[in-house]
């Protein structure tokens, strides 16, 4: 935009607190020649000394400085390469950065069609180095390409707590070493006792550690009346937190990354496939505590909703029927010489939450 010729009869003068003015009035959304016009005013009002070409010459400098307009000066591809760094800058190793291409054309405020190609074809060159991806090949829709990797020095044991101390009811803790960070799962079908199951892990371990109990299905009357004749003293426990809860169980494990929490239980109702990666989502927001999660499973089968994969992303995974609790997996092994894998015991339930084993473990 020209500046409009007015004549101001002053010599040359440039003022700090006046320079912050014209840049405020800039951010705020100035034109060029209301600036001008405002700082003719103060100017003549302050008996300011000044020419009107310097004038002109230093609000139109102090524009080019501040202006967007300067960044864009940089070629398109460079800008586009600014914004995923920009959105990448902070991000947890452990968790996917995604954006979408409308973020981007926003971001940068692309307006014509041919800025916009552009930006698509600086996209498509990074795919192609490996910077980014489409997750699940979907238009318009990138991921970040994670390359780093987090070190781990065997050398350095100062921040390891070795096994955990955790009981299991029918002493399933006999066959395995609790370890740090992990996540065990308990597929059950519907009425089995996978609440019961819970509620007594929960009570063995809270006197040594801290437990969340997230319930997507009981609130405090229900947590009332089944906790009334098994746990009446639930409530004085410090170390026993109880939450309702029914979704985005990984940013609540978050506040407290080294404790144990229960989740009763993961409801899925549709796209299934994505159990899996909710449960990864999960293992990636412990510290050095765990995660023990309730899935449903259908009747004869040994995996849960969401089928092998929220198998393969557990250290223990136990299935769970009406008077028979089986171990489908287990990881870390108390005596390497006794495989636990594929064993069962059988189990009456007294009272909505107590058990007594019914024989002795054994291979199914």
């Amino acid at each position: 935009m020209t500046l409009p010729n007015v004549t101001v009869v002053t010599p040359q003068y440039s003022n700090p607190l006046l320079d912050h003015v014209i840049e405020r009035m800039f951010t705020g959304g100035a034109t060029l020649t209301e600036v001008y016009e405002t700082m003719i005013y103060f100017f003549n009002i302050l008996n300011l000394d000044t020419t009107d070409d310097h004038l002109k010459e230093h609000i139109a400098g102090i524009f080019a400085e501040i202006s967007p307009e300067k960044e864009n000066k940089k070629p398109i591809s460079a800008r586009v390469e600014d914004f995923v760094t920009t959105v990448t800058r902070g991000a947890d190793l452990y968790s996917p950065v995604t954006f979408l291409l409308q973020d981007v054309i926003s971001a940068l405020n692309l307006t014509t069609h041919k800025e916009k190609t552009a930006c698509r074809v600086a996209l498509h060159r990074m795919k192609e180095k490996g910077i980014i991806d489409s997750p699940g090949g979907k238009y318009g829709c990138f991921r970040v390409v994670n390359s780093e990797d987090r070190y781990i020095d065997l050398s350095d044991t100062s921040d390891l707590k070795g096994e955990m101390r955790v009981g299991f009811p029918l002493n399933v803790h006999q066959f395995i070493k609790v370890m740090p960070h992990t996540v065990y799962i308990i597929a059950g079908e519907t009425d089995s006792g996978k609440s019961a199951y819970l509620l007594n892990f929960s009570k063995m371990n809270s006197q040594m550690h801290k437990v969340h109990y997230h319930s997507s299905e009981m609130g405090k009357a229900e947590f009332l009346d089944r906790l009334q004749y098994f746990w009446p003293d639930a409530s004085q426990n410090k170390n026993m937190k109880f939450y309702e809860r029914s979704n985005d169980f990984a940013s609540a494990i978050k506040r407290n990354p080294d404790d144990i929490h229960i989740i009763d239980y993961m409801q899925m109702f549709d796209n299934f496939y994505l159990m899996a990666e909710k449960i990864d989502a999960i293992g990636k927001s412990l510290n050095n505590g765990l995660a023990f999660i309730a899935i449903q499973k259908p009747k004869g089968r040994d995996e849960g909703v969401g089928g092998e994969r929220t198998k393969d992303l557990s250290r223990l995974y136990l299935s769970l029927a009406p008077g028979k609790l089986k171990i489908v997996k287990a990881k870390n092994w108390k005596d390497p010489k006794r495989n636990p894998n594929g064993m069962e015991i059988c189990f009456k339930l007294a009272e909505g939450c107590k058990f007594f084993n019914d024989g002795d473990w054994h291979k199914s």
